[in-house]
């Protein structure tokens, strides 16, 4: 009887140490990334790469894309190349790095545009 004590003395400081650990929490949100052409949405192939700062890294093929779960953190997109033909990326709006709280919602935007640069 002495011996089923002592195991239940381990076992409850084994949960009460280990616990709390599995017990985490993750906030989450959700992450879009979207594409204009000349300020028009356009959808289609495009590489691109997001980042969570400190957390991983996605690589996809096409827009829109999205993400209804995501944990909170700091994404930053990275345009590869790809989008519409023979046009540029003219910026990644409102910011290529953002961070996402929990419950809200981030998005990018690819800008593409047809004007020659100067």
């Amino acid at each position: 009887m002495r011996r089923l004590g002592y195991l239940f003395a381990v076992v409850l400081v084994v949960i009460l140490v280990i616990l709390p650990g599995c017990g985490r929490v993750f906030t989450v949100g959700a992450v879009n990334v979207n594409a204009t052409l000349d300020g028009a949405p356009w959808s289609g192939a495009v590489d691109f790469t997001i980042k969570r700062a400190g957390g991983g890294t996605d690589n996809l093929s096409a827009v829109p894309k999205s993400w209804p779960q995501m944990r909170t953190g700091t994404y930053t997109l990275y345009y590869n190349s790809g989008g519409p033909s023979g046009v540029t990326l003219a910026n990644i709006t409102p910011s290529a790095t953002q961070t996402l709280s929990a419950g809200r919602t981030v998005t990018f935007t690819l800008n593409f545009s047809s004007a020659v640069p100067q």
